[in-house]
């Protein structure tokens, strides 16, 4: 298997290029198109109200003190489901004294953010594989979005302040580079039009050329 530095530089060497176009301009299989678009037709108005309800979910649970439960797979399937009608064969509805804290979330999608005749959208046993592959995605994205880049930004954010409130560098392994790194990403987000300099001289602290020691 090859190193991610060698399949670094096979894709450096090489020349890719995307065509977006639309699924009937290449699918010839008319029958099978249409039960797709049914597919999609099902299951979109079900994840987009799934997700509705983990985002108000997690924001309830912050705002009322209650543990947070784990953001997993698991976690954006039972959403699906609870925010769904199940049908069809082997048919499984939300049970809603399995979860007492997401049915309160529930409820309260309902009466706040859905319209008062709203329906919940069917589900039949047919998309059961593409709910799980959605959760799974919720969940890896989750881990991008947060984990990676939220929570790793939010550091350095914390890191700068401290500096600037406690007046002194705080040390920590290769600190000098990861200072520029974090003042890089702050220029980005509060002014894309500055330099790391010029956030940095903004804000009193003295940036050292070199990897420091």
């Amino acid at each position: 298997m090859s190193t991610r530095q060698q399949r670094r530089e096979a894709n450096q060497a090489g020349r890719f290029y995307n065509v977006k176009s639309g699924v009937n301009s290449f699918f010839t299989d008319q029958a099978l198109l249409g039960q797709i678009q049914q597919a999609v037709q099902l299951v979109t108005p079900l994840l987009v109200e799934g997700h509705l309800l983990a985002n108000l979910h997690v924001l309830r649970c912050i705002e009322a003190g209650e543990a947070m439960p784990k953001l997993d797979q698991t976690f954006y399937n039972r959403c699906f489901y609870a925010v769904s009608f199940g049908t069809g064969n082997r048919a499984q509805q939300f049970n809603r004294a399995s979860d007492p804290s997401l049915a309160t979330t529930h409820d309260t999608l309902h009466t706040q953010s859905l319209p008062a005749n709203h329906q919940r959208p069917e589900r039949p046993t047919s998309v059961k594989y593409m709910l799980n592959a959605a959760a799974l995605k919720a969940r890896v994205d989750l881990d991008n979005h947060v984990a990676t880049n939220f929570f790793t930004r939010s550091r350095r954010w914390i890191r700068l302040q401290l500096e600037h409130k406690l007046e002194h560098k705080l040390h920590f392994a290769n600190m000098e580079a990861a200072r520029v790194k974090s003042w890089r990403q702050v220029a980005k987000i509060t002014d894309p039009r500055a330099t790391v300099y010029d956030c940095v001289e903004t804000q009193n602290v003295v940036v050292y050329c070199g990897t420091g020691t």
